[in-house]
């Protein structure tokens, strides 16, 4: 998409928390989850958006309590401590909060 914007110039964070957290586990681990045998249907959009330079974040707080292992994650996926310590983080570095 044409923005005015060199893509280059252009770094996404998405930092996951709360319900959303399953989005990034494993196929094994979102059919554990989700009582499925069908995978993660958001395991070939994950690799897309990180072969595009999209940093896709965890709240390793979220999957200590849910009893994820770190193998449950997407490999991808990088864990943050807390998702509202990370927020406040990327933001105190000039970056815009987008809640979706």
């Amino acid at each position: 998409i044409d923005a005015g914007r060199d893509p280059e110039s252009i770094h996404i964070h998405a930092v996951f928390h709360g319900n959303a957290a399953t989005h990034l586990l494993t196929d094994e681990a979102w059919n554990r989850e989700k009582e499925s045998n069908s995978g993660n249907p958001n395991t070939t959009l994950i690799q897309e958006l990180v072969g595009l330079g999209v940093h896709l974040e965890l709240c390793d707080t979220r999957r200590k309590n849910n009893g994820w292992s770190m193998s449950d994650v997407q490999q991808d996926v990088q864990l943050v401590k807390a998702a509202y310590h990370r927020v406040i983080e990327l933001q105190s570095m000039g970056y815009a909060y987008i809640r979706f």
